[in-house]
């Protein structure tokens, strides 16, 4: 399913009900000990998002930097690995760094884009993302010719339990991604999105 023609895609129950139930166990017990809570912006503070935790893991050699800071990139989880196989086998594509996103009903992420802070992925990155557990809304901005989001032609997209998302081309130059609150929602979001990094790319403190 194209929801944004060229830009994103989305593959419904891309894993099957087993399969997806079975990640979701495996990288809830493998990563716990990775993540860290992550922070929300409100009223041009920063605080800490009770709701919202991330880690890092890729091969070995990838590096991580948000806003000139490194961040911990991990070992490969057997788990992580055994996913990171089946994108490789169905999109003939092998990334070799993986974010795991873990949300509650109060976890949020604000409108952003990845390749702004994060140099490594460099210009245009492919992002693809695989969901489980609670389903959660995310929301693309448009963004005009000077980078400023606009508040028409929102995108939502609902991800479930088993959905694979494919962000790529100009996705990231044209838009921002958010994650909204719903308070409303039972149970928790794991995501993971796949990306491929520069080993090349140096980064500083």
């Amino acid at each position: 399913m194209n929801v944004i023609p060229e830009q994103v895609r989305v593959l419904k129950r891309w894993l099957n009900l087993a399969d997806s139930d079975q990640y979701f166990k495996d990288l809830t017990e493998e990563t716990r000990k990775g993540l860290s809570v992550q922070l929300k912006y409100g009223h041009g503070k920063p605080y800490r998002d009770g709701g919202h935790r991330m880690g890092r893991w890729g091969d070995e050699g990838v590096t991580y930097s948000y806003k000139d800071t490194v961040k911990t990139v991990s070992s490969w989880t057997p788990a992580l690995r055994r996913l990171r196989n089946m994108v490789e086998a169905d999109l003939l594509w092998m990334p070799n760094c993986g974010v795991v996103n873990v949300y509650g009903p109060i976890g949020s992420l604000y409108p952003h884009r990845d390749g702004l802070y994060i140099p490594q992925l460099g210009d245009k990155p492919r992002i693809v993302s695989v969901s489980f557990g609670a389903a959660r809304t995310m929301t693309f901005h448009p963004l005009d010719v000077k980078g400023k989001r606009l508040k028409e032609g929102l995108v939502d997209v609902r991800l479930e339990h088993g959905d694979l998302m494919i962000m790529e081309g100009d996705c990231d130059s044209k838009w921002h991604h958010s994650i909204a609150e719903e308070p409303e929602s039972t149970g928790v979001r794991l995501s993971v999105t796949f990306r491929k990094h520069s080993t090349s790319e140096r980064t500083s403190l």
